[in-house]
């Protein structure tokens, strides 16, 4: 028998434009399951993107996570992946 997912209760701050954008775009039927999608599919696609990187450059590589911004903020949009 396959093992059901566990949730935990969580408290956020959501602006309520795109919150209702998610739901209507993932066809959610409550914001709590709107929220619970939105976060997977981010996972899957950073997942994506890493497995992306490697097969591109042809060896596995470190991902440093994303990038701080500057105090006088970044030129440019931010980049997605510091290979090193």
């Amino acid at each position: 028998m396959a093992r059901a997912k566990v949730l935990k209760r969580k408290s956020f701050f959501v602006d309520e434009r795109a919150l209702a954008r998610a739901r209507k775009v993932l066809g959610a039927a409550s914001d709590a399951e709107a929220i619970r999608l939105s976060v997977e599919r981010m996972a899957e696609m950073e997942e994506f993107w890493r497995q992306e990187v490697e097969q591109r450059l042809g060896r596995p590589r470190v991902w440093a996570g994303p990038r701080r911004r500057s105090a006088a903020g970044a030129a440019g949009p931010p980049k997605r992946f510091v290979i090193r």
